[in-house]
């Protein structure tokens, strides 16, 4: 299988296996605080299976959606291990630039790759702590 190696599915085998126990995680712990008892009663309203999931359970679940995919786009903008040694070559990230500039001490040109993570990072959080504290 020499032609999986530094291909971009192998990449995203990678991210996936690297990163789906992390959006697991949230989306079951959102999918513990739904009462199964909510389902039921679309299903005896005359809601088919697939219905009642999509209007009841699904709704639900959406803020553990909505977090598990913070979690995993801030893991994956910082990831370097992975995209070092399966990316093909030439692939360019915020986190590879990072590391190439510090690599040869360039701190002044790693500078904006460093801020530009802090700022995307830093959105995400920003949003949740405002929905955090509306709900509160």
């Amino acid at each position: 299988m020499p032609d999986l190696y530094q291909s971009p599915l192998l990449v995203v085998l990678a991210y996936v296996m690297l990163y789906l126990p992390l959006a697991q995680s949230s989306i079951r712990a959102s999918a513990e605080l739904v009462p199964p008892e909510l389902e039921n009663v679309a299903r005896s309203l005359g809601r088919s299976p697939l219905a009642a999931f999509a209007e009841v359970t699904l709704p639900n679940l959406m803020p553990g959606i909505g977090a598990s995919l913070a979690l995993v786009v801030l893991q994956l903008m910082r990831e370097l291990t992975a995209t070092l040694l399966l990316a093909p070559s030439g692939v360019v990230t915020l986190a590879t630039e990072f590391w190439s500039f510090t690599n040869d001490r360039a701190y002044a040109a790693a500078a904006p790759f460093a801020a530009a993570l802090v700022i995307i990072s830093g959105v995400p959080v920003y949003v949740f702590t405002l929905r955090t504290l509306r709900r509160g």
